[in-house]
């Protein structure tokens, strides 16, 4: 019975395509004190899934978005580009026309831009900042639904680090020992989804 049962949620799932949008408030702390946080606005976008399940209010969500966010890390400026992958669980409920859901799950982000920026600055001091190539986040959020249109909050919380930062002075362009920071990059994500 519970085989037939699992048979049939592919069969009365109903599913949504939309397209999704928005903008991202992304804070990058370093685990050192003394070093200054970035606040920066970037941008992502891309299609997505929303896939209704038979039991009453619950639903995924699955994205695929392509992200830009610029930091400024020690005077220089750093762009990010990823392809994010967010896949969520959300309960709602609706009425008419109007909704409201909450929702969370794991992000999995891929670099897609330059993975390391080297640099010396005024004082001869050689700087470096790496991304990681993958990040898993987890995200949580809530959103209002108006007719085949969804606006949403997340933030999303890296699990683990997403780049490291190292910096040296230079004498006579050979580099000292390198001094090192990890660095934890924190999300807020507002959203607007049109589904077709």
């Amino acid at each position: 019975m519970t085989i037939a049962m699992l048979c049939q949620v592919p069969a009365s799932a109903q599913v949504d395509f939309g397209v999704k949008g928005g903008v991202q408030l992304a804070k990058l702390d370093f685990s050192n004190d003394f070093l200054k946080e970035s606040n920066r606005l970037g941008f992502y976008a891309g299609p997505t899934l929303k896939i209704s399940l038979p039991i009453v209010g619950f639903g995924i969500d699955v994205s695929a978005f392509y992200e830009q966010c610029k930091f400024e890390v020690e005077g220089n400026y750093l762009t990010q580009k990823d392809i994010s992958i967010p896949v969520y669980l959300r309960l709602g409920a609706d009425i008419a026309n109007f909704g409201f859901f909450i929702f969370a799950g794991p992000q999995f982000k891929f670099n897609l831009g330059d993975s390391s920026r080297r640099w010396t600055d005024a004082n001869g001091d050689m700087k470096q900042y790496v991304f990681d190539t993958t990040t898993l986040y987890g995200d949580v959020g809530l959103g209002l639904r108006v007719g085949q249109i969804e606006g949403s909050a997340a933030y999303c919380i890296p699990l683990g680090k997403t780049g490291d930062f190292t910096w040296t002075k230079l004498t006579s362009q050979i580099s000292d020992s390198w001094n090192y920071s990890k660095s934890r990059t924190n999300t807020w994500k507002l959203s607007v989804t049109f589904f077709f």
